[in-house]
Parts: C-alpha cells; sequence; structure tokens
C-alpha cells in the first residue's frame, strides 16, 4: 500500500491540488498509470514535479518517467 503524506499545498493552484490529489488515489488503489490533462499555463510541469517528488521521497518507486517535449520544461523540471 502506497503511504504519502497529506500533500503541502503551498504555492499550488486549487487544479494543481486536485490533480496530485487524484494521482495520489490513483496510485493508492493500485493503479499506477495515469494522465494529467491541465489547460497551458496552469502549471503542468510543477504539478507533475510535485508528485514525483513526493514518489520519491515516500514511496518505493521503481521506475519514473518524464517526458518533455522541449528542454526549457526539463530544465524548468529541474528547480522543482
Amino acid at each position: 500500500m502506497l503511504s504519502i503524506p497529506a500533500l503541502d499545498e503551498t504555492g499550488l493552484c486549487p487544479a494543481q491540488i486536485v490533480a496530485v490529489n487524484n494521482l495520489e488515489y490513483s496510485f493508492k488503489k493500485n493503479r499506477p498509470k495515469a494522465l494529467i490533462q491541465i489547460t497551458t499555463g496552469a502549471g503542468k510541469t510543477f504539478t507533475a514535479a510535485t508528485f514525483v517528488n513526493n514518489l520519491l521521497k515516500h514511496a518505493v518507486a521503481k521506475r519514473i518517467l518524464f517526458l518533455v517535449d522541449t528542454i526549457i520544461l526539463g530544465e524548468q523540471a529541474d528547480y522543482v
């Protein structure tokens, strides 16, 4: 069973909070494949990086694929 503490919502907008909480719920229900669909400029990279960070800190993650289509998105994720 996945055990992740409550999300620190500091700096997250409502859509990001919902996305991360839903991702965590999906993983807790043993459904590890997920898709985040958020509008342009709403912080998808930050949302995904927040969730990945939580997985690395609090769960036994065997593999995490973080795929971006531009170098700048990868660089942005590196700062989270």
